[in-house]
């Protein structure tokens, strides 16, 4: 989308960063011709996000996971992938 000199020289003045934008274009509400990320739905997004992490960690504690999927979007399997130092097929 097209940035205004406008828009620029504002969103300078007010210390707001570009990555800030982006947060409210991917999270905030549309309300007429504004995208609104207030307080209350920040902190519900910090919340979430605790919750994930705890959840990541579990999978970074397997290696990471492995979900194998036919071509008809059936799950087949999972399992987690192991650190295969040095083996070697016979």
């Amino acid at each position: 989308m097209k940035k205004t000199r406008h828009y620029e020289v504002r969103k300078n003045q007010r210390g707001i960063a570009n990555y800030m934008v982006d947060i409210v274009l991917e999270f905030g509400d549309t309300q007429g011709d504004k995208i609104v990320l207030g307080k209350r739905k920040v902190e519900t997004l910090i919340t979430e996000l605790k919750r994930m992490e705890q959840k990541l960690i579990k999978i970074c504690d397997k290696n990471g996971l492995v979900v194998v999927v036919d071509d008809y979007g059936s799950y087949r399997t999972t399992y987690p992938i192991h650190k295969t130092i040095n083996k070697i097929k016979s």
